[in-house]
């Protein structure tokens, strides 16, 4: 699937698969300028995963339910963008999630 060619993508529904990596194959989600939703929930994604997944900051819903993250989160601006109004980060094995802004 070429996500580039996808233009007016609003809602990208991934779940119950086993993305476990950023490896280049989700990489044009994250230039889609209209993308709102995101639901990877119930995946095999870590910390490292999020840690290098620039999505756009139009991100409004982010599902990440069931999946490996574990220690600490960081969610920085870069990530999540100023128009984020939901985050499930439920069942997983996150001790602190940090949510850091734009100055």
């Amino acid at each position: 699937l070429v996500w580039t060619e996808l233009q007016s993508l609003k809602s990208a529904a991934l779940s119950h698969n086993r993305i476990e990596a950023f490896d280049g194959g989700l990489e044009g989600l994250a230039n889609h300028a209209l993308l709102q939703t995101v639901e990877l929930d119930y995946n095999n994604i870590s910390c490292t995963f999020m840690s290098g997944f620039p999505f756009s900051a139009n991100i409004r819903v982010i599902n990440l339910e069931g999946n490996r993250l574990q220690g600490s989160l960081v969610l920085n601006a870069n990530f999540v963008g100023d128009l984020l109004v939901q985050a499930n980060l439920a069942n997983n094995q996150l001790t602190r999630v940090y949510l850091e802004r734009r100055i």
